[in-house]
């Protein structure tokens, strides 16, 4: 069941020419309107990375897959590079049951993708 639109956040901070998308909460069919949105607006002009913060993320279901994956295909259509931080064990259980843990760059300190001083 989709959750309430207060149960996620989604938040983004620009750091010079990288772009950190911030994801709080449930990441769900009520997070996608939002979601679509940012992925249609991203600017690969201006952009040499994006980073996707599941950190915060509690609920991570097909939907939230999907826009993982296609973030990361934009992110290769358009050749910038596209990194997810690691989550909590049930949606990197989830991603890696749709196998997308091949196939996804991850790190566990996407503050050295960002540019110093930016």
């Amino acid at each position: 069941m989709p959750s309430e639109p207060d149960q996620y956040q989604v938040e983004l901070v620009r750091q010079g020419a990288t772009l950190r998308i911030l994801l709080r909460g449930d990441v769900d069919l009520a997070a996608r309107p939002e979601l679509e949105r940012v992925l249609a607006e991203l600017d690969a002009s201006s952009l040499d990375g994006v980073v996707v913060d599941l950190r915060e993320v509690t609920f991570f279901d097909t939907t939230g897959l999907n826009l993982a994956y296609r973030f990361d295909r934009w992110g290769r259509d358009h050749k910038v590079s596209v990194l997810f931080t690691r989550a909590i064990p049930a949606v990197m259980g989830s991603l890696e049951a749709a196998g997308l843990m091949r196939t996804l760059r991850f790190s566990d300190a996407p503050e050295d993708q960002l540019e110093p001083g930016a």
